[in-house]
C-alpha cells in the first residue's frame, strides 16, 4: 500500500535501451516517481525516451487485454526477447488488488496473457521473474477463487459476511496484502456478481 514513507513506489516500471532511443513501460505511481525514473534512465544513457514501437531493430507488441484490472489494461511483449511487461495484470507473490476491476474480463486477460511465448515477466507488483506460468496461476487461482465463492453465496442468498466466513482462505492467507485488500477483493466481487445475478 502507498504510503509517505514509501512515496508510494509500491509498483513496477521498466525500460528498454534500443540503439535508437529508450522505450519506458509505465512510470510508477506519482509524477515525483515518474520524474526519478526519468533521471536514472539519463544517467544510464543519453540516447532520447522515444514512443514508437520499432526501434533500433527491437519489436515492442501493445496488447490490450482490458478490461480487467482497469478498463484499459495493456501489455508490452518483446517478442524475440521473449519478455512481458505484464502491468497491473499480474501481480507476482501477493494477492491483487482488485478494486473496482472486471474480475470476469480479468480472468479471461490472464488467459489470453498465457498463450504468449514467454520466458521472463516484469509484473505490475513483484519482483520481475522467470516463473511466468507459475506467477500468472497465482493471480488466475485467486480471482478463481474469491468469484467461486462469493457467487456461490449469492445464488444461495447469503450475506457478505456469512459469504467470507464461510470461505476457507487458507491457501492466500500467507500472502502479502491479504490482511490489507482481502476483505475488500471479496466485497468488491460480492457486489459485482450480485449484478451479475439481477442480469441472468
Amino acid at each position: 500500500m502507498g504510503t509517505s514513507a514509501n512515496r508510494n513506489f509500491i509498483s513496477n516500471a521498466g525500460f528498454v535501451i534500443t540503439p535508437e532511443g529508450v522505450i519506458v513501460i509505465d512510470a510508477l505511481g506519482s509524477p515525483a516517481l515518474a520524474q526519478a525514473l526519468v533521471k536514472e534512465i539519463q544517467r544510464i544513457t543519453p540516447l532520447p525516451i522515444t514512443h514508437t514501437l520499432t526501434v533500433g531493430g527491437v519489436v515492442f507488441e501493445v496488447v490490450h487485454l482490458g478490461p480487467a484490472h482497469t478498463a484499459e489494461d495493456m501489455v508490452v511483449y518483446l517478442p524475440l526477447q521473449q519478455v512481458v511487461f505484464a502491468g497491473d495484470v499480474m501481480f507476482r507473490q501477493r494477492i491483487p488488488f482488485i478494486g473496482q476491476a472486471d474480475s470476469h474480463h480479468w480472468q479471461q486477460a490472464l488467459t489470453q496473457l498465457s498463450a504468449l511465448n514467454v520466458a521472463g515477466v516484469v509484473p505490475g507488483h513483484g519482483a520481475a521473474s522467470q516463473d511466468f506460468k507459475q506467477d500468472l496461476l497465482l493471480t488466475l487461482n485467486y480471482l478463481q477463487f474469491v468469484r467461486t465463492s462469493m457467487l456461490r453465496a449469492v445464488e444461495e442468498g447469503l450475506s457478505f459476511e456469512e459469504a467470507y466466513e464461510a470461505a476457507d482462505w487458507s491457501q492466500f492467507k500467507h500472502l502479502p496484502l491479504f490482511g490489507a485488500a482481502n476483505r475488500m477483493n471479496a466485497f468488491n466481487i460480492f457486489l459485482q456478481l450480485e449484478q451479475e445475478v439481477l442480469k441472468r
